[in-house]
């Protein structure tokens, strides 16, 4: 709950250590691929909005800052994922 109240994210749900959240990215994404920024089996994007459009991405889809990811992410690995996040 100390991420949401932060800002920077919400939690969709957490099973164990894992945990689905929903944030903006933020500067520090733009023009990184997808597969640039996901780590195997701790972070993984399931979901972009652009500009009111959802879809699916592809390993080569170029994010920007301000797109809407929903992710899913080991606890574990929180921290390094939150420098994609747009801070409040």
């Amino acid at each position: 709950m100390d991420k949401v109240v932060e800002g920077h994210g919400r939690h969709l749900s957490i099973r164990g250590d894992v945990e689905v959240i929903e944030f903006i990215a933020g500067p520090k994404i733009e023009n990184k691929r997808l597969i640039d920024i996901q780590t195997p089996n701790e972070f993984r994007v399931c979901l972009v909005t652009r500009q009111g459009k959802s879809f699916i991405p592809w390993r080569e889809t170029a994010l920007r800052d301000g797109d809407t990811l929903i992710a899913v992410v080991k606890r574990s690995a929180y921290s390094r994922v939150r420098q994609y996040m747009r801070i409040s």
